[in-house]
């Protein structure tokens, strides 16, 4: 397949981007941002340990948590919380406030199949057995921390807006996995507003927990509205008029999503679920909305593909910002530990509890991989604090990016001794991986296997 007509599937079905990094951003923010008293009314009041700096107790430590996991479709890194000058998204920014933030949180892929692949199962996209497809399918037998939690006693359960989250197989290990009702079916697209029936199906299952046996759970709910089609706000949702641009309409629905993952909190509060729930916030990936020619998503390594929001909230953990770079593999071992329950050996991620809890957050390779399929070329990234070197699949290039003095990824580095280290470095984390090939596409694949 040719590079042309690679780019025009990509641009057709789904596209690609780069998000812009202030490097003055995070100082500039630490310097001016009062966390203990936020622009927005906080529904939750602070915990007094939080107001007094003080970190968990050892009752907090010593008891496995319940564990809430937001994963928001397409959601970029410059978010209200990170510079964003539009206030999109209050109620993630109230939150954001008491949690701890990973200002540089990279998804392993920019897509959804290879991201929540490796966030389920531990490992990096291209370790996991799959079809081949861009919209993979893996093989049911797999199994990723919701089994693990499962098996520990856990209440496992999930509610999802679009179906290829069950057809690629990630429905398996939970008690119960919800879907909307009512979806119009679309491959590539989401022409559905589901977050508020999202919500509305949350409060369900949560309400059965509460209702029943009184035991640690786990749920997983997957927002996706603001994944494009970009649809106009319903008439209802009171949403500002942001204007008419790719931009202006991916806000509005970002803002309507906030609205209601705030509902959603409001609503575990009111149970009393939150003293004893740890809550996690990411993205699958990021949007392009124009960055590098792309508007939307997969197929490269720009940093709005890749970069993307998260912060972790433990009861009694004061709040902070970590600089270090870090993988969203690392989240698997992250809530095992929350529940106190072993990680699989072969989990490639490394659990964040410790540091969020106020631990020293050592630098390690921050590798975003993403396999080649029967529409794309391969792409790995490799993420240092300053550095950024990308492999492009296609042409076997290496390139080196410095993020600090080119945060736009417009300058590429192609020769002389910090391409030589930086290429060396991404070779040796490669040289780590355990390549699975893809059980068909074996001859059509962009990269090809041989």
């Amino acid at each position: 397949m040719s590079l042309r007509l690679v780019m025009a599937v990509s641009l057709a079905l789904l596209g690609c981007g780069a998000q812009r990094r202030d490097p003055a951003r995070a100082s500039a923010i630490r310097a001016v941002e009062d966390r203990g008293d936020p622009a927005v009314a906080p529904r939750f009041a602070p915990d007094p340990k939080l107001v007094a700096g003080v970190s968990a107790t050892s009752d907090t430590e010593e008891a496995p948590l319940s564990v809430l996991l937001v994963t928001i479709d397409s959601l970029r890194a410059d978010m209200p919380w990170a510079g964003y000058p539009r206030e999109i998204a209050p109620r993630l920014t109230e939150l954001e406030r008491r949690c701890v933030t990973y200002e540089r949180a990279y998804a392993t892929a920019s897509h959804t199949a290879p991201s929540v692949a490796s966030i389920l199962y531990g490992k990096y996209p291209s370790e996991l057995p799959r079809d081949g497809a861009f919209s993979a399918v893996y093989p049911k037998s797999l199994e990723g921390f919701p089994h693990a939690l499962r098996s520990a006693g856990y209440t496992v359960v999930a509610g999802h807006a679009h179906d290829y989250l069950r057809r690629a197989g990630f429905a398996s290990g939970f008690d119960s996995y919800a879907l909307v009702p009512g979806l119009r079916p679309a491959p590539n697209v989401d022409p559905n507003q589901t977050s508020k029936a999202l919500e509305a199906l949350a409060e369900t299952q949560l309400d059965a927990l509460d209702s029943g046996e009184k035991k640690p759970f786990f749920a997983w709910y997957h927002f996706v509205d603001p994944h494009a089609e970009w649809l106009a706000p319903a008439k209802d949702e009171e949403v500002p008029d942001f204007g008419p641009k790719p931009r202006d309409r991916y806000d509005a629905e970002v803002y309507v999503t906030d609205k209601y993952v705030g509902k959603l909190l409001d609503y575990m509060e009111d149970k009393g679920m939150l003293a004893r729930t740890a809550i996690v916030v990411t993205s699958d990936h990021g949007e392009g909305i124009g960055d590098h020619g792309q508007l939307f998503h997969g197929y490269e390594t720009w940093e709005s593909l890749v970069h993307v929001p998260l912060f972790v909230c433990i009861p009694g953990v004061a709040p902070r910002r970590v600089t270090t770079p870090r993988s969203l593999v690392d989240l698997a071992p992250t809530i095992l530990e929350l529940a106190h329950v072993e990680k699989s050996s072969d989990f490639r991620g490394t659990s964040l509890v410790a540091e969020v809890r106020g631990a020293n957050a050592p630098a390690r390779p921050v590798l975003v991989d993403l396999p080649a399929n029967e529409l794309s070329f391969a792409r790995r990234a490799l993420v240092g604090e300053k550095l950024k070197v990308v492999y492009i699949g296609e042409s076997r290039r290496r390139l080196v990016y410095d993020l600090e003095n080119d945060p736009a990824e417009l300058h590429p580095i192609r020769s002389g001794p910090l391409w030589e280290e930086e290429t060396r470095k991404l070779r040796e984390v490669e040289s780590t991986l355990r390549e699975v090939v893809p059980s068909r596409c074996a001859r059509g694949c962009a990269r090809g296997w041989d």
